[in-house]
């Protein structure tokens, strides 16, 4: 909520795949938490882990998954979905928030993005945000992404660069050095993606 901005919003989803009709909106986006619909799994009620508004142009419904789409219960997203087609916007997105997803399957209709896309996203957002002098959201959405980026996608925290021991510096090193190439291939996209 704190983006507003449905260009911000649809870029921090979607990047550069992000539909024009949402990008192209003036409304500013309203969100609601654990959003109860009357039919879930086995329709039962559910909740709806978010809900974005864009006046009544547009909404999009997120299902946030902490661990892959594979491992997760996805089958109630069907009566979210439903849920979803029923309601009046005209435009309406569905989306699974997720750490991995098979290439070829369908999660009830919601389109799959990935934390790791997510975070690239945001960093590229982040100096949008400096540029607007937003600095108090940039600094909390940058506290965010890192905290997704540690928890998430298990990238090194360098926060320990600021110790004053040279042998704690030093195992932190020798520690970063095993999963260096995962953290230089993020680097890299995000820097792709932000030149763009």
């Amino acid at each position: 909520s704190q983006l507003e901005s449905p260009k911000m919003v649809a870029t921090l989803l979607f990047g550069r795949t992000a539909p024009v009709e949402l990008v192209g909106l003036d409304e500013a986006c309203t969100t609601d938490r654990e959003v109860w619909v009357p039919e879930g799994h086995e329709g039962r009620a559910g909740r709806l882990d978010c809900v974005f508004k864009f006046g009544e142009k547009a909404i999009i419904v997120i299902e946030v998954k902490v661990i892959g789409a594979d491992e997760s219960d996805t089958v109630k997203q069907r009566g979210y979905f439903k849920w979803l087609e029923s309601q009046t916007s005209k435009y309406r997105y569905p989306v699974l928030l997720t750490t991995s997803a098979s290439e070829n399957s369908d999660y009830e209709g919601f389109r799959v993005v990935l934390w790791e896309d997510f975070c690239r996203n945001g960093r590229v957002l982040l100096s949008s945000l400096s540029r607007q002098r937003q600095s108090v959201t940039a600094s909390l959405f940058a506290a965010l992404l890192g905290a997704i980026e540690i928890n998430l996608l298990g990238l090194p925290s360098l926060s320990w660069l600021t110790d004053a021991s040279d042998e704690i510096i030093l195992f932190n090193a020798l520690r970063l050095g095993r999963r260096i190439d995962k953290v230089v291939q993020y680097l890299e996209s995000t820097v792709v993606a932000q030149n763009g």
